[in-house]
């Protein structure tokens, strides 16, 4: 908490981020929402310079504590490309009051995005490191190396 508001903040890290794909879903999110929620996309904004990016949706949805109300709240990714793949984001959901499903949902959301992220990266790591490592058995690499070694 700062101030009146909530932050929440999900770190957004590994090779190569897609970082349009999570701003296509939260719209997506926001929008489909209309119905089952009363949201309502109020204003979006974009910022890029150089490898820095930055997108905005500020809503309101159908308030969960008080009948007829609403709630605002607004939704950040931030980031930094990095010439060698390795690129950094951070998710932020804003809010004054009342977290209604909508907020959950958008949350879970870029946290799951970050896991698969993460986990795609580490398969990566870890594929590239057990080839310079490991060899199946009488593959050409053991043969030529056996053959070197004699």
């Amino acid at each position: 908490m700062r101030g009146p508001k909530y932050y929440i903040e999900v770190p957004i890290s590994g090779k190569n981020i897609d970082a349009l794909t999570l701003v296509i879903k939260t719209e997506k999110m926001l929008k489909e929402a209309k119905k089952s929620e009363g949201a309502m996309i109020i204003d979006t904004d974009t910022f890029q310079k150089g490898d820095n990016s930055s997108y905005k949706f500020d809503y309101k949805v159908n308030s969960s504590t008080v009948g007829g109300g609403s709630s605002r709240g607004s939704v950040f990714l931030r980031g930094l490309r990095s010439e060698t793949g390795y690129d950094s984001y951070k998710f932020v959901l804003e809010k004054n009051v009342d977290f209604a499903k909508l907020d959950t949902a958008l949350i879970l959301g870029a946290i799951e995005h970050a896991f698969k992220i993460n986990q795609a990266s580490a398969s990566e790591e870890q594929e590239g490191s057990s080839e310079k490592r490991f060899s199946a058995r009488g593959s050409k690499k053991n043969k030529q190396a056996d053959n070197g070694n004699q």
